[in-house]
């Protein structure tokens, strides 16, 4: 339990104590906050107890009700989901008894709260609407508020999205009276932001959710907070946002795990996370995540989402090769889920049987599997696992060549998924129909391919890579790319673009090459370049072409906002393939020059910094800036995963391993001609550190389980937060690998030591975030940006990313605010002269002016050097005359016989 809810538990107990009469201590009970309620909801169990077998000794039967519906939501909240049916049911026993109707309807209330806990959606519906109809007739506003909101989330639930939002806006509508507090508010802004995040609104979800956090900080209220965070990260998987999805999901989970939230929230987030690590193929991350989920599921007596783990650790199982585990865990989930009746868990189970038998060679037996589950869910015809039993069926059928059912699935699962907002089923499943559909008609195919691509909910740069790659696959080209002021935004494959001026562009068909121009009411918005490496004739019509032209406008438009508002933020630096890297300041150019030198070296790279600090951005900067760009970028995260997992995922996993073991390769092995980045490097086990000092030595290798050696040509970048030397010193990591790592080394300053470089980071997360959200915010306040420059930035880039975008979301207007900023911003105190804060415009030119001076000094006495002293040498190496060389000299105060 965290020390600040021991502190207040033991001030309760004082508190108490010094009460003359059980009245009192009731009162005092009676009075605690939600948020304390649902916080430490074990710990005040037993003293709510204590009182309520006082008031039942005295015959104080409303102060025995009143405990009793308190008590409920205290069982509710600790897992003890009987006892909190047993004290609902005595709340409308005793009110029934002393005729109360507004208890009566907390009575009602509470059952439902019960019957939603155990997923009896139905039964929880009728007594909300029994809580409801008495409070209405009572004139209860905070109770017709609380049975409205629990009838949207039932509605919500049972994917009756309109129904939800409707009961969602009479909420709001009741909120405008003062008589409710800033927890409803915030409660009604997190419901909300769910039901938009069902429904695939994804600006309004975001901006709701975003505000239910803003006031949870601010009147700390940690359940609201964390629970909107994690529908968050929700809404970022499924726009296939993995990398943020992640980072939001370990937050909720490290408070869950600091006893700040309830503890189903921390076995959804859980959840959420193992999910996320699994589409991001970090099996070893997945599987940790599952497996505490599952031990929350085991103390707790969860067994539906137990289940729902079980069939989920299988599908992980399936995915690393481990067919026995697999099968195992298959049976554990489905006799679980007949047990307790959950048919859509059941369903799950028998969809990664089917995956199972498909694996082993038996067909006949996955498709008896996938025809249990379609059966099994045939009463919920719209539902999303009926949709990815009908997806993965699908593609069985393609693969039996049985084509026409096969885009029958297929069809269904694609309306379903769109519906619903699913980002990366949508496009998987179009992707297949659309290669379907190719060998029919080309011509059709790709249009409707990308007809249905510009629906899918993609971000545009997302948008335009996918239907890039769709015109490379169904026109027999080799390479593609978007241009946009004659600078490729987007490329796909190998593509040596000759120039072409945009407003003179027409379209071009030939042997070699195509140029599309993307055009709107005849203004040019960019160029589409497509190229073959091989010459061919292949016959297209100059329609189809322009028709996909006219689909990719929105796309395109938005892509060539985004390249006014914000350039390519890169440096001039020769031979840098990659703008992710912000920054003008010294170190960063530093960095950015040993980037260069070092791209096409086959030279170990150690990136070193603090968390936050854009470790991974620089090491995809070396990747791309090199000659191995047209091969893989793998990363790892080597943090806190169990060795024989870590090692399985680096190297693979050879058939037989163990029984019932599939071969698999691993990331090695997949980034062959590429680059394997190594992320907390330090973390490795010791284990692990000799097998990677192998192949670092000799480009060697074997699977686990396997003896056939297997010989790669990667490049290594690894990264670390942490004290390596301290380390070795301790014995935690071997002296002999650090030195194979740190063939080359770059550290990365935090952003405290080069704030000059936030105007430039700060306008281009504007911009990002803009895009992101379909916002029109121009600027920072100078209050703003004030902040900023106080702010020691714990979390580097990726936390002034975070605070920019979120900022973006909440903006009123076109220019951000402090009461758009985290809590922590607006706690920063004014500063105490009156001097007035630089515009974001002047700030930056001033950081420029002084990037530049620094800049300049350096060459001077770099200079300086190679000439030994010697000015008249030196003058000559700079480009100045020796005169200009003086001057600039005098300019710096330095003296060249130091």
């Amino acid at each position: 339990m965290p020390e600040d809810i021991q502190q207040q538990i033991q001030n309760l107990q004082q508190q108490l104590a010094q009460c003359p009469s059980a009245e009192a201590r009731a009162e005092v009970l009676l009075n605690l906050t939600d948020a304390f309620i649902v916080n430490a909801a074990g710990s005040l169990k037993p003293i709510f107890e204590q009182e309520m077998r006082a008031a039942q000794e005295n015959g104080n039967l409303k102060i025995e009700a009143r405990l009793a519906r308190r008590l409920s939501d205290l069982c509710r909240h600790s897992g003890a989901v009987d006892q909190a049916e047993t004290y609902a049911r005595r709340v409308l026993k005793l009110a029934q008894q002393i005729g109360d109707r507004r208890l009566m309807g907390s009575g009602w209330y509470l059952i439902g709260q019960v019957e939603r806990e155990r997923c009896n959606y139905e039964e929880a519906k009728e007594c909300y609407l029994e809580s409801l109809k008495v409070w209405q007739k009572e004139g209860v506003k905070r109770g017709v508020y609380a049975a409205l909101n629990g009838l949207g989330g039932i509605a919500g639930l049972l994917g009756r999205f309109n129904e939800a939002a409707d009961y969602y806006v009479q909420c709001l509508k009741l909120l405008e009276d003062p008589e409710f507090d800033v927890l409803s508010r915030a409660a009604c802004y997190c419901n909300l932001g769910w039901i938009y995040e069902q429904q695939g609104n994804w600006e309004d979800a975001e901006e709701n959710l975003y505000r239910a956090v803003a006031l949870a900080e601010q009147h700390q209220l940690d359940y609201i907070r964390y629970n909107a965070l994690n529908i968050l990260g929700e809404l970022f998987l499924k726009r296939d946002r993995l990398d943020r999805a992640v980072e939001i999901f370990s937050a909720v989970v490290d408070a869950g795990r600091k006893g700040k939230t309830a503890a189903d929230l921390l076995r959804d987030s859980l959840t959420n996370l193992g999910e996320a690590e699994f589409r991001r193929h970090n099996f070893g991350a997945a599987d940790r995540a599952f497996n505490e989920a599952i031990a929350l599921c085991e103390k707790n007596q969860d067994l539906l989402n137990k289940s729902s783990l079980l069939w989920r650790m299988a599908e992980l199982a399936l995915a690393q090769g481990n067919l026995n585990r697999c099968a195992g865990l298959c049976n554990q989930a489905r006799e679980l889920a007949k047990q307790i009746g959950a048919r859509k868990m059941e369903a799950e189970v028998l969809r990664v049987q089917a995956l199972l038998e498909k694996e082993q060679g038996m067909m006949a037996a996955a498709r008896a599997y996938f025809e249990q589950a379609r059966q099994l869910l045939s009463t919920e015809p719209e539902c999303y696992e009926l949709a990815r039993v009908r997806f993965q069926f699908g593609r069985f059928l393609v693969e039996q060549n049985e084509k026409e059912q096969a885009i029958e699935e297929l069809k269904f699962a694609s309306r379903v998924f769109r519906r619903l907002g699913l980002v990366a089923e949508t496009d998987e499943v179009n992707r297949l129909l659309f290669q379907l559909e190719l060998s029919a008609d080309r011509e059709i195919a790709l249009v409707g391919g990308i007809a249905n691509l510009a629906i899918t909910g993609y971000e545009p740069l997302k948008f335009i890579e996918q239907a890039l790659k769709m015109l490379i696959e169904a026109l027999g080209y080799d390479g593609a790319a978007l241009l946009i002021r004659n600078v490729p935004k987007v490329s796909i494959g190998p593509v040596t673009i000759d120039r072409v001026n945009e407003e003179e562009c027409s379209l071009v068909i030939d042997a070699k090459k195509a140029v599309v121009p993307v055009c709107e009411s005849g203004v040019p918005l960019g160029v589409i370049y497509l190229e073959r490496i091989v010459p061919r004739e292949l016959e297209v019509r100059s329609n189809v072409l322009e028709t996909i032209a006219s689909i990719l406008v929105p796309a395109v438009k938005r892509l060539r906002s985004f390249s006014e508002e914000v350039p390519t933020p890169a440096v001039d630096i020769p031979g840098l393939k990659f703008s992710g890297v912000i920054g003008k300041s010294v170190a960063m150019r530093k960095n950015l020059e040993v980037i260069i030198q070092c791209a096409d070296s086959s030279l170990p790279v150690l990136i070193r910094g603090e968390s936050g600090t854009g470790k991974e951005l620089v090491a995809r900067a070396i990747h791309f800036s090199s000659s191995r760009s047209d091969k893989p970028f793998m990363a790892i995260n080597c943090a806190a995963v169990p060795e024989t997992l870590l090692e399985a995922e680096f190297f693979g996993v050879e058939k037989g391993a163990a029984t019932g073991v599939y071969a698999r390769k691993g990331k090695f092995e997949a980034a062959d001609g590429g680059t394997v980045f190594l992320d907390e490097i330090a973390d490795m086990s010791p284990g692990l550190q000799a097998k990677l000092l192998r192949v670092l030595q000799e480009k060697v290798f074997e699977r686990v389980g396997g003896t056939r050696p297997i010989k790669v040509d990667i490049r290594i970048v690894a990264a670390t937060n942490q004290n390596i030397e301290k380390l070795i010193e301790e014995g935690k990591f071997r002296a002999d690998l650090y030195y194979r790592l740190n063939g080359l080394e770059i550290v990365l300053p935090p952003l405290r030591e080069r704030k000059e470089d936030i105007p430039e980071l700060v306008r281009f997360f504007i911009a990002q975030a803009n895009h992101e959200a379909n916002r029109q915010v121009k600027s920072v306040s100078p209050e703003v940006l004030r902040c900023f420059y106080a702010y020691d930035w714990p979390g580097n880039i990726r936390q002034l990313r975070n605070v920019i975008q979120r900022a973006v979301v909440l903006a009123r207007g076109s220019e951000l605010q402090v009461e758009d900023l985290p809590l922590e911003f607006q706690q920063l105190s004014a500063p105490d002269d009156k001097t007035p804060v630089p515009s974001l415009k002047t700030v930056k030119k001033i950081t420029q002016k002084k990037a530049t001076a620094e800049i300049e000094r350096e060459i001077l006495v770099e200079c300086l050097k190679k000439a030994k002293g010697n000015v008249k040498k030196a003058a000559e190496i700079s480009g100045y005359s020796r005169a200009q060389f003086y001057r600039l000299l005098k300019k710096h105060n330095i003296n060249p016989r130091e």
